[in-house]
């Protein structure tokens, strides 16, 4: 299978509680969002396969059981939300860039 392939086969958050830490679309779109600016430190984060980041993280592959209140308020979330539903982004999805295509050059 190729990278579209796997991300499009992955949940959008992981258990119960809809957590975005595991090995999810929400934990790398959330982790990809962030490889934009700092791709040194993120792109370990996109891979299928466990991979350390410089700090010896790996993340996206087993939960902490993080949800995304956890790291987001109500309020923001809400926000977000807003600007999607403004400039035609699907909430569902979240964003419009193809985490396998445009970091997959740069990142593992």
């Amino acid at each position: 299978t190729n990278c579209r392939e796997r991300y499009a086969a992955l949940p959008n958050s992981t258990g119960p509680d809809y957590y975005i830490d595991g090995n999810s679309k929400g934990c790398r779109t959330l982790h990809g969002a962030i490889a934009v600016s700092n791709p040194e430190g993120h792109c370990a984060h996109l891979s299928f396969d466990p991979f350390m980041d410089p700090k010896g993280e790996v993340k996206c592959q087993e939960s902490d059981e993080r949800s995304v209140l956890d790291l987001f308020t109500q309020s923001e979330l809400d926000r977000f939300e807003a600007f999607q539903i403004r400039h035609g982004f699907d909430p569902e999805v979240g964003h419009d860039f193809d985490l396998c295509g445009e970091f997959g050059v740069d990142c593992p």
